[in-house]
């Protein structure tokens, strides 16, 4: 037993030792990221501001874009709420890269740096997909009024499978996007 407490003494103490001696590294790194978090939070929210003083909304609202989600499983779709939670989550990553650098964490840190890389891609691929699905309404309506003015059978059939064969191109790109 006592081999056990002695050995147990000692790890206790080098992991105190080792504590203490890096205490201004984890200070650092509990600093920038309650104050970072803060700030991405803060940013986060300033981007949907400006989004929606753009009025951007209002425009996807407009092109019935927001009843098209809605169908798809996203009831209460707002563009400026994307927007400003994909400015913050990019922001908290790049405070946890900092945090991570901070305690010498490499790898944690590459691990970081790759996603922080990636979330442009999952901006540019949701992007399409918004423009995609306006494009898919728009043809849709077009097709729909272009066939019922010519008198042409099944227009609701046909407009349907245009605006989904575009729905389905336009998955495609943005996963291919994401690579």
């Amino acid at each position: 037993m006592e081999g056990f407490l002695g050995t147990f003494q000692t790890t206790t103490q080098v992991v105190w030792a080792d504590l203490v001696a890096n205490m201004p590294q984890i200070l650092g790194a509990l600093a920038v990221l309650f104050f970072g978090t803060l700030l991405a939070a803060t940013l986060g929210l300033i981007a949907a501001r400006v989004v929606r003083a753009m009025r951007l909304d209002h425009i996807v609202n407009q092109m019935k874009l927001g009843e098209a989600l809605a169908k798809m499983g996203f009831p209460d779709f707002r563009l400026s709420r994307l927007v400003g939670w994909l400015v913050k989550w990019f922001f908290v990553v790049v405070v946890f890269i900092t945090a991570a650098d901070m305690l010498g964490w490499s790898q944690l840190t590459t691990f970081l740096t790759d996603v922080a890389l990636y979330l442009p891609k999952v901006l540019v691929a949701v992007l399409i997909l918004l423009a995609g699905l306006v494009l898919a309404n728009f043809v849709s309506v077009i097709v729909r009024k272009g066939l019922t003015t010519s008198k042409v059978g099944y227009a609701g059939v046909l407009s349907a499978f245009t605006r989904w064969i575009i729905i389905v191109f336009t998955v495609m790109a943005a996963l291919v996007q994401l690579e």
